[in-house]
């Protein structure tokens, strides 16, 4: 297998990531072998850990769910001592539930936030 253009997959929600890691799975199992070291033989020159993936691929996994989030770190290599080569190209976005419970919470949060020079009468002007 080659690579020819670098390529990021944002995996959204718990059917988003377990796409991204059957994808990432594939993607291990074609470019580092079976026992992970394909990539260190072929290319010895770059440093790469059993089953790292080259940094051109990368992959962004963003859930609420923090189980299942830390569940897909889990599911992408064979071992957790493999752990560190997964890291340099799949990022886990935690702390992404939102702090309010309603739409005016939010309203409230976002107006303390504005500059008071680009906001008059309750509206805010670009």
């Amino acid at each position: 297998m080659r690579i020819f253009d670098p390529m990021m997959f944002v995996g959204l929600g718990g059917t988003g990531c377990r796409v991204g890691v059957e994808l990432e799975r594939w993607l291990r199992d074609e470019l580092c072998g079976p026992d992970g070291m394909d990539l260190i033989r072929n290319f010895s020159w770059q440093n790469y850990q059993p089953y790292e993936l080259p940094s051109c691929l990368q992959f962004v996994y963003v859930d609420l769910n923090e189980d299942e989030l830390n569940r897909t770190r889990r599911r992408v290599v064979p071992t957790e001592k493999e752990f560190p080569a997964a890291a340099r190209t799949a990022h886990l976005i935690h702390d992404v539930v939102p702090k309010f419970d309603s739409y005016p919470e939010v309203a409230r949060s976002l107006v303390g936030q504005v500059d008071p020079g680009r906001q008059r009468d309750g509206l805010l002007r670009c």
